[in-house]
């Protein structure tokens, strides 16, 4: 019988000890376990109207994560172009 560190009276299934062990892990190093869902939404909420748009119409074409690349893509992109308008107007 496999029992919960948080809950010794209770049993616990060998998935839920791995995710009890992975937490832990995680937790010691700063990070923590959570739904990509979750991160996605946060990541697109922090973009504006126009950016949500090009990650809507890049998707399907795109290898890179969302949470990971696209942003700062985004941004690169962003400072580019103006770059680019700010040589042109000179």
């Amino acid at each position: 019988m496999k029992v919960s560190p948080t809950f010794p009276d209770a049993e616990i299934s060998t998935d839920r000890q791995m995710k009890e062990i992975v937490n832990a892990a995680l937790a010691r190093s700063g990070g923590e376990l959570g739904r990509t869902a979750d991160r996605i939404q946060t990541v697109l909420a922090d973009l504006s109207e126009a950016d949500r748009d090009i990650v809507a119409r890049v998707k399907p074409f795109n290898m890179t994560s969302l949470v990971c690349r696209e942003p700062e893509i985004l941004h690169r992109v962003d400072d580019t172009a103006r770059l680019l308008v700010k040589c042109v107007a000179t």
